[in-house]
């Protein structure tokens, strides 16, 4: 057998090797989810104790009984009416306080880390991130207990937006995933896996929220402990067991400030990326749009439903929440790998756009419990849409250039949700008086441009594949021990 055939079944060994993903890797499964969990579980405590907070401070007189009876009364010009309002209005801004806060230092932040995990590893920036999201939720957990100022909340989010917080998070759990598949269809689906352990971490977080908050009376300090407890869980299982992906020979040089900023956004600019880059901003595109609409939807729909007409308390919103979360981790995820076989995966994004307009539509214009029960079936394949995106921009990336790909991937989901915050929150605080749906219809909007875009990239890479040509190689085949030459010509089409 030659040396040439020796090395290509070298090759072709170390290349299984390489697709086999390893146990220990499987860690970053149980980490994610139990710092999520948590994480969902305290947004809906957030939301729900400053609207008590509110309520308690500006209405003393005004009970959780009489906030629901306000809820119901039609006349506008009633007292009990106008301090129901009231209290909505001031919760929607402090929200958006809460949400500034930790958006804009994180935005400047995110933009070096997760670059930085490309030349010093991953894992430094899971614990970082980490540290920061525990400490943020501890600390938040005392001030409850000791029904202190809401600037102490809004300090301690800007404290986690300056250690990355999860947007961090996200992005380096994408880049963990990027070391330890190979390209194409098993790239998307490892990103989609992540994505699901989100799902999962939702669905639960949702469902216990309401059940911890009301059906058993724990409260909002108790629910809190449990959730402070289930982030330093998995804190612990990142510190102690979550191994690095990313070898030192793999590891691109240190650079500076500049140097990082340039590498984030080469993508975009350089002609180095001729051919690609177009690609690249267009799918940055759909995911900064897309992103708009999804980022703040639950914070929305929390407030939405707690007010007319739906006047609901947190079980009934933790059901429906489940409910969504279920059908999109159910359909989307499970039917991901048999769309694959027929379809690609620009079309399956731009299906997960139109069923997202869809729901949206029918969530601003709902009246009724039965109609708002059909946003999760009309949504159920909106899920998919953000992992795809996510997963074609990786499967067209260099291994030693994913953290920085990501890093900008992580900086337009922050500029996102900086902006879902600023515009959709306002939009729901001036029109929930008259329609309070119909900041449901905007986010709609949105995901019309998303299909836009998500349609010129199909297109493009159709026009692209078609005229593609390929080179001409030599393969060499194994076979009785002799070695067989088969020449591969070119082959040319066009679109």
């Amino acid at each position: 057998m030659s040396e040439e055939s020796n090395l290509l079944i070298q090759n072709k060994d170390e290349q299984e090797n390489e697709r086999k993903i390893k146990w220990k890797y499987v860690t970053i499964i149980p980490s994610n989810f139990f710092i999520f969990i948590g994480a969902f579980i305290f947004n809906y405590i957030i939301t729900e104790w400053t609207q008590s907070k509110i309520q308690h401070e500006k209405f003393p007189n005004m009970t959780s009984k009489s906030n629901f009876a306000a809820c119901n009364v039609t006349n506008q010009s009633d007292p009990v009416y106008i301090s129901y309002k009231a209290v909505q209005h001031d919760t929607s801004i402090w929200m958006l306080y809460y949400s500034v806060a930790q958006h804009i230092p994180m935005f400047w932040v995110n933009t070096l880390l997760t670059s930085y995990t490309d030349t010093y590893g991953r894992k430094f920036l899971f614990v970082l991130a980490m540290f920061g999201m525990c400490v943020k939720h501890c600390v938040i957990t005392v001030v409850i207990y000791f029904n202190t100022s809401l600037w102490y909340v809004t300090a301690m989010y800007s404290f986690d937006g300056i250690l990355g917080s999860s947007y961090a998070l996200f992005a380096v759990s994408f880049s963990y995933v990027a070391d330890i598949t190979y390209k194409d269809n098993h790239r998307v689906l490892g990103v989609v896996i992540i994505e699901s352990v989100l799902m999962v971490t939702a669905v639960c977080g949702s469902l216990l929220s309401g059940y911890f908050i009301e059906t058993l009376g724990f409260g909002f300090f108790n629910t809190a402990v449990i959730c402070s407890a289930l982030m330093l869980l998995g804190f612990a299982i990142t510190l102690l067991f979550l191994p690095e992906t990313l070898n030192k020979n793999k590891r691109s040089p240190p650079k500076s400030f500049l140097g990082t900023w340039k590498k984030m956004i080469q993508f975009y600019i350089s002609a180095d990326f001729r051919g690609k880059r177009t690609l690249y901003i267009l799918l940055l595109g759909s995911f900064f749009v897309t992103e708009i609409a999804m980022l703040n939807r639950s914070n929305i729909e929390t407030l939405y439903f707690l007010g007319q007409p739906f006047c609901w308390g947190p079980s009934k919103i933790g059901v429906f929440a489940t409910t969504r979360y279920v059908a999109l981790g159910v359909v989307g995820l499970g039917s991901l790998p048999l769309l694959q076989k027929f379809l690609s995966n620009e079309i399956i994004a731009v299906i997960s756009a139109v069923s997202s307009v869809i729901s949206l539509i029918i969530e601003g214009l709902a009246k009724s419990n039965l109609m708002i029960y059909l946003v999760p079936v009309t949504g159920a394949f909106s899920f998919v849409m953000v992992p795809i995106i996510r997963g074609m921009m990786s499967t067209m990336t260099e291994p030693d250039k994913q953290g920085a790909m990501f890093s900008s991937v992580a900086t337009i989901e922050v500029l996102s949700s900086i902006s879902a915050a600023l515009l959709l929150n306002e939009i729901y605080a001036e029109t929930y008086s008259f329609m309070n749906g119909f900041v449901f219809l905007v986010m709609a909007g949105f995901c019309v441009i998303t299909c836009i875009l998500l349609s010129a990239v199909y297109y493009l890479k159709k026009c692209k594949n078609g005229n593609y040509v390929k080179p001409v190689y030599e393969t060499v085949k194994v076979m009785n021990n002799h070695n067989v030459k088969n020449d591969t010509r070119n082959n040319v089409t066009s679109c």
